[in-house]
């Protein structure tokens, strides 16, 4: 790992609607109950997972609802404008899942959100993302590249801990706080590129 850079290095420190679509990719039938105004919608045709509507994905003590039937189905994310946070746990472990879509209203990706989604090459972290939770990517060994956007100021620990592939990493001033092995068992080659970044903690493996 090289860093570049302004940095000093520190050691230490609710439910949804649940649908699917119908065989003949006509429509979509309930699976499930929740409380909240969205809808979870995973189309068998596209194998396509499209999260919509107003408000937080829940989070979730280990897994997505969809995890045990689609989980080697699933090839795409989708999350709509309309959804302010991701939930822990939402979509890990979908280990066939080569492209996610965050929709621009996105402020926080909960702890473990995308965690073990081992076919994802490219993240595209909304603007207005405030926060990336612990372990958010942990284990997405195919990510090659992440921009953090400049309204973020938190990234968690062990946050893209295991991305094997990761080439660059763009780092803002906004970021304040870098949570420990955040970019840990990555690569040799990676780069972790920073504007004016004062404050890590044990992110990387070395330096």
């Amino acid at each position: 790992v090289t860093i570049t850079g302004n940095l000093i290095l520190k050691g230490g420190a609710t439910g949804y609607t649940i649908y699917r679509s119908t065989k003949k990719g006509s429509g979509f039938v309930k699976i499930g109950t929740a409380k909240k105004s969205a809808k979870k919608y995973v189309d068998k045709t596209t194998n396509e997972l499209v999260v919509s509507g107003t408000g937080a994905i829940p989070d979730y003590e280990t897994v997505g609802p969809w995890y045990s039937l689609y989980k080697d189905k699933i090839t795409k994310i989708i999350v709509s404008d309309g959804i302010t946070r991701i939930g822990n746990n939402a979509f890990k472990g979908l280990t066939k899942v080569t492209e996610v879509s965050l929709g621009t209203s996105v402020r926080e990706i909960g702890n473990n959100a995308f965690a073990a989604c081992a076919g994802i090459k490219n993240v595209d972290i909304p603007v207005k993302v405030e926060k990336i939770g612990n372990g958010a990517f942990e284990d997405c060994a195919s990510i090659e590249k992440v921009s953090i956007p400049a309204n973020t100021s938190n990234i968690g620990d062990n946050a893209f801990n295991g991305c094997s592939s990761l080439g660059e990493v763009n780092i803002p001033a906004s970021v304040t706080s870098i949570g420990k092995d955040a970019f840990k068992n990555t690569s040799k080659n990676t780069k972790i590129i920073t504007e004016d970044l004062s404050y890590v903690v044990d992110c990387v493996d070395t330096v």
